[in-house]
Order: structure tokens, then sequence, then C-alpha cells
């Protein structure tokens, strides 16, 4: 396990034509499961829904193509992007349960080891069957 410093970047192009960018820097851990299972885990603090850890899980190989996304605590969900995929999940939280598909159009993960690297994603994101925006992540990670 190493101790790891994440700067994640988030552009939200909302169906409503207003946009939203922000950045964030979080302390986390990076561990190497079985030689081949890559977990980074940071805990995401949003005000108005608390504390919630947040685990990035993808398989380390040449060409990563698939990420899980699970997020634990005062919100709830589990997303995989694959690109060209959809999934269906649910997002829970103290206000709520909603359905919530997204349909992965980038999943990049760029590393020269398992230790360091940038993972970028792209993906529409409907809760319910209304479409909210298009998302653009972009997670740095660094011992």
């Amino acid at each position: 396990m190493k101790e790891i410093q994440i700067h994640i970047q988030t552009k939200i192009d909302y169906q409503t034509g207003e946009v939203e960018e922000w950045q964030h820097d979080y302390k986390g851990t990076l561990y190497l499961k079985n030689d081949q299972d890559i977990y980074l885990k940071y805990e995401d603090h949003q005000d108005q829904l608390g504390k919630t850890n947040t685990i990035l899980k993808w398989k380390w190989s040449e060409s990563p193509t698939k990420l899980s996304l699970l997020r634990q605590g005062e919100t709830r969900s589990h997303q995989i992007f694959q690109e060209g995929k959809p999934h269906q999940s649910f997002y829970q939280t103290p206000y709520g349960t909603f359905a919530m598909e997204i349909h992965p159009l980038k999943v990049k993960i760029y590393s020269q080891t398992w230790e360091e690297g940038k993972i970028e994603l792209e993906y529409d994101l409907s809760i319910g069957k209304q479409k909210v925006g298009r998302y653009q992540l972009m997670v740095h990670y660094r011992p």
C-alpha cells in the first residue's frame, strides 16, 4: 500500500447549457492486489452530503479499458466505466435513492508504473430517464 496525492479536475456540461468546473486535491492510498488489480482510495468531503469513501479499481495491463467507481458513506453508488457500454445503477443519498445510467464515451488510463498515472473519463449521465449532462473527469495520482 502506498500513500499518494490525488488531483481531480471535473467539468460538467449540463443539459441546461450551464457549465460547472472544479478541482480538488486529496491524500489517498493506492495498492496492487494479486499483481493485477489496482485500487485507488480517498475520502471525499461534499458540503451538503458529508464524507464518502471513494474507490477506483482497474486491471493493471498495457491498455486498461474498464474502471469501477465505488462510493460508500453518506452517498453510495457503484458505476462501471467501459467505452461504449452503458451502465445502470442507483445513487443513494440521505435525500433518497435515484436510478442512474452512464454512457461512457472515453475511458483512458495512462501509466508507466502502477504507482503513478492519469485517468480520463468522459460520459453522459442520466437520472431516471432524463439526461443531466456530459461529465469529464481527469484524475492524476502520484506518490
